[in-house]
């Protein structure tokens, strides 16, 4: 059975690998072989590496789909401990209420007849 992976994904699973390369080795290793064979296996192969090494990551203009994946990682293999780890979940449920937010203002009917 053939794995269908759509573009964007493809993309980010490259862009991932570029940002991993650069990283230290340590933190690479405690990504699981079969998940880094995923990566490699459908990472688009077209990809045109763009990271500059003299930008903080988070300047980056990296794709949504990668910074996803960075942050499941962190999540699931990086993080040290249990505290760290729930820590780390408090972030991310903040930062996705403050998006939750966002599009409510954004897209709310009340305020988009108004204008």
């Amino acid at each position: 059975m053939a794995v269908e992976i759509k573009p964007e994904q493809a993309y980010a699973y490259a862009e991932l690998l570029e940002v991993l390369e650069l990283m230290d080795q340590e933190y690479v290793k405690k990504v699981p072989k079969k998940l880094m064979n995923i990566f490699k296996t459908y990472a688009d192969a077209e990809y045109e590496k763009h990271i500059d090494v003299e930008v903080p990551l988070e300047e980056q203009e990296l794709h949504e789909k990668t910074t996803a994946l960075l942050a499941m990682l962190l999540l699931n293999y990086w993080c040290e401990n249990e505290e760290e780890k729930q820590n780390l979940l408090e972030v991310y449920k903040e930062n996705e209420r403050k998006y939750q937010e966002e599009l409510n203002q954004k897209f709310n009917p009340d305020l988009l007849f108004k204008k």
